[in-house]
């Protein structure tokens, strides 16, 4: 039982961990883009959006929506 406790305690642990790390990665990632370039880039890959749906959610056209000025210089995408 006490074996059970400590494996579940672990993984808890663990799992705290990796959700901190993950929270100083982001920060930085932030910390290095305009507040445009950032919500573009969680709706493209954290949120698993295209551009034309980052578009139409921002109420602009596809084109601007996949502007190189509104992506960071080194995020590289095919326009669909």
């Amino acid at each position: 039982v006490e074996a059970d406790i400590l494996t579940i305690l672990d993984a808890a642990e663990a799992s705290v961990e990796q959700a901190r790390r993950t929270a100083a990665l982001i920060e930085q990632i932030k910390s290095c883009l305009t507040g445009t370039q950032y919500r573009r880039l969680w709706m493209l890959y954290a949120r698993k959006m295209n551009v034309t749906a980052i578009a139409k959610a921002e109420g602009i056209s596809k084109a601007s929506a996949a502007a190189p000025e509104y992506r960071p210089p080194y995020v590289v995408q095919q326009v669909t």
